[in-house]
């Protein structure tokens, strides 16, 4: 039998809470940017030095933290999931024993270092489309007023922030629990292999479609090849298969040449551990 987390992720209010939380938090940290941008807009239409908007070190810093952490709630809410899904599948004392003692890491340095790249890349983009739309406005109209280059910064900070929180709390906590799922299912020796699932539609893309139904075993190195998510704003999702239980593998040919012809195209920097 094929079984999915995936109804029981969509339904775990738990981690529907820290994401929800986290958003509001995040949102904070933009309207701050926002702030920041504001004082700094008349400077930049009368400085001629002043080339850009520049965010405080300290904002910048506070973003940092607030992703480890986030990082480190989704972990640990993801791990607890696996747990209790893990549990009803335990026969004897040993397994339920080896379910019970999972954990989540206590400091993933992987996620640590990219909740740093993360935090700068995203402060690094906010200064370039603020810096870029004044410009072009201050090119446009030399005597703008303090008051209409503030409006250009709300403007833009609404439209970017939307997009950009939405997309750092669903692709982060996606790639973060089946993170956690691989290595709670490794650990808990019950399940065998996993299997990539795609979500089949009109906006199914080519990379998910081809990987479709594969089944890897639990330990297999080729399993990094498909972690979820596989690109942004991805459905695809892996069901795992129970020791004992059969189900039709894919000829490990046909892997490898999914691979070969249809090669991921990751976001940028994303850590992949499998």
């Amino acid at each position: 039998m094929i079984y999915s987390l995936r109804v029981i992720y969509a339904l775990d209010k738990k981690l529907t809470a820290i994401e929800k939380k986290y958003q509001k938090k995040l949102d904070k940290f933009y309207s701050d940017f926002e702030k920041s941008a504001i004082n700094q807009a008349t400077r930049l239409r009368d400085d001629k030095a002043k080339k850009s908007i520049a965010l405080p070190q300290s904002k910048q810093s506070g973003l940092d933290n607030l992703l480890k952490q986030y990082f480190r709630d989704i972990e640990k809410a993801g791990t607890d999931s696996v747990k209790q899904d893990l549990l009803k599948h335990a026969k004897t004392e040993q397994e339920k024993n080896n379910v019970m003692d999972l954990k989540a890491p206590k400091s993933n340095k992987i996620n640590n270092v990219w909740a740093e790249r993360l935090a700068a890349r995203q402060a690094a983009a906010f200064e370039k489309v603020v810096t870029e739309s004044l410009k072009d406005a201050i090119k446009q109209k030399p005597d703008i007023s303090a008051a209409e280059l503030k409006q250009i910064i709300r403007q833009k900070t609404e439209a970017y922030k939307n997009l950009r929180i939405d997309n750092t709390i669903e692709n982060e906590s996606n790639r973060i629990q089946n993170q956690v799922r691989i290595e709670a299912y490794r650990n808990s020796g019950l399940v065998k292999s996993v299997i990539f699932v795609a979500v089949l539609d009109g906006r199914t893309t080519v990379n998910c479609r081809t990987k479709h139904n594969t089944v890897l075993d639990i330990n297999d190195p080729r399993l990094s090849e498909y972690m979820v998510p596989q690109h942004p704003r991805c459905r695809s999702y892996l069901n795992y298969v129970l020791n004992g239980d059969k189900v039709k593998n894919t000829a490990s040919a046909k892997i490898n040449r999914l691979i070969k012809n249809n090669p991921i195209q990751p976001l940028k920097g994303m850590p992949r551990s499998a």
